[in-house]
């Protein structure tokens, strides 16, 4: 994706490299199956990505620094509003595929 972008190439990769760390190292204190767990994750990782990606932006690219706290936390709360109700869409379509693969392995 960073390719197709006009932004710092990798920065992307970067930021969800350090968030999928982050979130490796907790996976075995978290629940992942609990609701509340899911949208507290997805707005900390929101907001964590769009500040370090502004504070970067700030720092490469000297422009203007500005962080609008309230575009994030719109964003992060949209996003987590969100959360379980794709959690749950992607939970169907994940026990789909399962009992499809499995069907698939008795041909």
């Amino acid at each position: 994706m960073d390719i197709f972008t006009i932004h710092i190439f990798g920065l992307k990769t970067m930021i969800f490299t350090i968030l999928g760390f982050f979130m490796g190292r907790l996976s075995n204190k978290l629940d992942e199956s609990m609701i509340r767990v899911q949208v507290i994750v997805v707005f900390l990782s929101i907001v964590f990505y769009m500040l370090s990606t502004k504070i970067i932006y700030g720092i490469l690219l000297y422009g203007k620094f500005e962080i609008k706290f309230t575009f994030i936390l719109a964003n992060a709360i949209y996003s987590s509003l969100l959360t379980p109700f794709l959690f749950e869409i992607m939970n169907k379509w994940n026990k789909k595929l399962e009992k499809w693969s499995g069907k698939a392995s008795r041909i």
